[in-house]
């Protein structure tokens, strides 16, 4: 393979998956639109996303899926060019439907992320819970920030995590192997997630985080590794709850802060554990802003 040839990473069986029924998929059209007119409260729990979003003119939802950030976005900031891709066309078509239903400027398209060039590079770049699902996150991770990003933006990625995983999945698949028939599973699982009303948008969650067919875990310390390679740094993370971190005068981090976040993240199979005995939604996921060094080596 090419060395910048990325077709092969995104992965089939996904697609079929998520043809069958999108993520975050409501019952009906109307229904999708009004969780989009009730959306804010979703962005403002992912940190300094909002604040971010009122910063940036140009910003993509990589993975958008039936457009729920997409179009929330758009709804509540009109005057921003907002974009989304999936490479699922009846997500993208129920994302363009909430759209066109709440004369939204928001636009769609169906795209593979490894084969998106737009002519058009954004402040902002969000991807939410999608490049764990491919074969290559971290090439995942590459096609963004070198195909879609621009020179002075960020990204805002989110991802399952090493640790803070393990106990959800777990605690699933033993109700599997007791027997637990998929009602009796989303029945539990609407116990975690008590908010998911429509039957619909319930079992898209479940499938998603329950019996998804190919995803990854991962650290912190892998993903700041990696775009370290990139030459961007991560500026805040939902580890620790969106701290700023510091950053010296070459624009390199605190190593000692750094380390403290590892060992810090090591902690959150713990945090999953008690989420389960408390019956609270955490299916062990974190985020994370990052952008490009501004003093090159």
């Amino acid at each position: 393979m090419n060395k910048f040839d990325r077709s092969v990473y995104s992965n089939k069986e996904v697609l079929e998956f998520y043809r069958e029924l999108p993520f975050n998929f409501y019952s009906s059209v109307e229904k999708q639109a009004d969780s989009v007119k009730n959306g804010k409260k979703n962005i403002l729990a992912n940190g300094p996303l909002e604040k971010e979003i009122k910063k940036s003119k140009k910003i993509i939802d990589v993975g958008c899926g039936a457009g729920f950030l997409s179009n929330t976005i758009s709804y509540l900031h009109p005057d921003k060019l907002v974009y989304g891709i999936d490479f699922n066309d009846i997500a993208i078509n129920r994302a363009k439907s909430v759209s066109k239903k709440l004369n939204l400027s928001s636009k769609f398209e169906t795209a593979d992320l490894f084969k998106f060039f737009p002519k058009v590079k954004f402040n902002l770049v969000i991807s939410i819970g999608v490049l764990m699902h491919t074969n290559n996150c971290f090439e995942g991770l590459n096609s963004i920030i070198d195909n879609m990003l621009d020179q002075d933006g960020q990204i805002y990625i989110g991802l399952y995590h090493l640790y803070g995983r393990k106990p959800f999945l777990d605690y699933f698949k033993n109700l599997e192997k007791k027997g637990f028939s998929e009602e009796e599973q989303i029945k539990e699982y609407s116990n975690f997630h008590s908010n998911l009303k429509d039957q619909v948008h319930l079992k898209s969650w479940f499938r998603d985080q329950v019996h998804h067919p190919h995803e990854q875990q991962f650290s912190l310390e892998q993903v700041v590794n990696h775009l370290r390679k990139k030459n961007f740094i991560i500026t805040c993370t939902s580890i620790n709850k969106f701290e700023n971190l510091k950053f010296d005068d070459q624009d390199e981090y605190n190593e000692n802060e750094l380390k403290n976040l590892f060992n810090l993240e090591k902690k959150y199979e713990q945090i999953g554990l008690n989420a389960l005995d408390e019956k609270r939604y955490f299916p062990g996921f974190f985020t994370f802003f990052a952008r490009k060094r501004r003093i090159n080596d």
